[in-house]
């Protein structure tokens, strides 16, 4: 949420900038369980953006935005939500994330191919509910700049995201070790789409 705003407030700035309908319902939470017995989160126009039926355990506090800077840079139709591990000492520091634009206008943050660097990327098969496998890349760190450092490496310590296509979205999941996101948590979120 935008900072000093009311839940009210944002969404009335979200309908009057997209100037579309949207759906909202509560996200309730869901700590490490299925939750695919939810509705639509957010619908745009005519695009329906989905939401994980499953979160690691300790995760909720689900905020929406949209337009934001980092992501694919899709514009007013990238939408992004992100959680939070409640029982982590900095939440709001490594969240996880989901991304889905429509119309991205770059590779997913941190993940871009760079001249003469060498990124991490593997293929990883996701099987969605009545959808046979798709295929996703997995990126085991992401580009960071070290202090003292020229130019920015990929750092796998921490960060870990997987980027695929979910019917006309383009989507990126991004995740925490440290926050409790391991690789086979990363790949069930992104498996969990509806």
């Amino acid at each position: 949420m935008i900072m000093g705003t009311s839940r009210r407030e944002f969404f009335a700035r979200l309908f009057a900038l997209l100037g579309g309908v949207a759906i909202w319902r509560s996200p309730g939470t869901a700590a490490g369980k299925n939750i695919s017995s939810r509705k639509p989160l957010v619908s745009l126009l005519s695009t329906y953006y989905p939401q994980p039926t499953y979160l690691p355990k300790d995760f909720g506090s689900m905020s929406v935005y949209t337009d934001l800077p980092d992501g694919f840079e899709g514009g007013p139709t990238e939408v992004a939500l992100f959680y939070r591990n409640r029982s982590h000492p900095h939440p709001f520091q490594y969240p996880l994330t989901v991304y889905m634009a429509v119309s991205p206008k770059r590779e997913f943050m941190g993940t871009w191919t760079r001249a003469g660097g060498d990124r991490h990327e593997e293929s990883a098969q996701l099987e969605f509910e009545g959808r046979s496998g798709v295929t996703a890349k997995y990126y085991d760190g992401m580009w960071r700049h070290s202090p003292g450092a020229s130019s920015p490496g990929w750092d796998i310590t921490d960060a870990h995201s997987v980027v695929f296509q979910w019917k006309e979205l383009t989507v990126g999941v991004r995740g925490f070790r440290s926050a409790g996101v391991s690789r086979e948590e990363l790949l069930r979120v992104a498996a969990s789409l509806r």
